[in-house]
């Protein structure tokens, strides 16, 4: 069993969905993001530098495919921070998130997946970027 999780910018924590489906938890958290990113009167330029909730996502070597058995689970002991590895239903793995490619997943805009960019517009594929202070993020755990 997975859960989709919340955290604000606030620092609380709450459970959004559980399933023992990671295809319909990453939906879920697609959706969120939409609601908290996308559901207003911005245009795409603007949303790209007003939005408030974020993913951390896996990436494959050239940063072009979201890695789908990597879920973001957040800090697993002070100072780490891990991906869980779901390719193998039976025996959940973790994985360090400084071993990995990452990017931060804003959403989906006309079917492209939007990233955070910094201030000089580059993308931000670091969990300690100032981009990323006092913003809201989605996180799983494995229950």
């Amino acid at each position: 069993m997975i859960e989709l999780w919340v955290r604000d910018e606030y620092g609380q924590a709450s459970i959004i969905d559980r399933s023992d489906d990671y295809g319909s938890l990453m939906k879920k958290a697609l959706d969120k993001l939409e609601d908290e990113n996308f559901d207003n009167a911005l245009t795409a330029e603007e949303t790209e530098k007003n939005w408030s909730c974020y993913m951390p996502v896996s990436v494959d070597v050239d940063g072009d495919q979201i890695v789908s058995d990597h879920l973001y689970s957040g800090s697993s002991s002070p100072g780490r921070y891990d991906f869980l590895d779901v390719s193998d239903s039976d025996a959940l793995g973790r994985i360090p998130v400084d071993s990995l490619s990452i990017k931060m997943l804003v959403g989906l805009v006309d079917g492209n997946h939007v990233y955070v960019k910094d201030h000089k517009k580059k993308l931000v594929n670091k969990l300690d970027s100032e981009s990323l202070r006092l913003k809201s993020f989605l996180f799983f755990k494995d229950k």
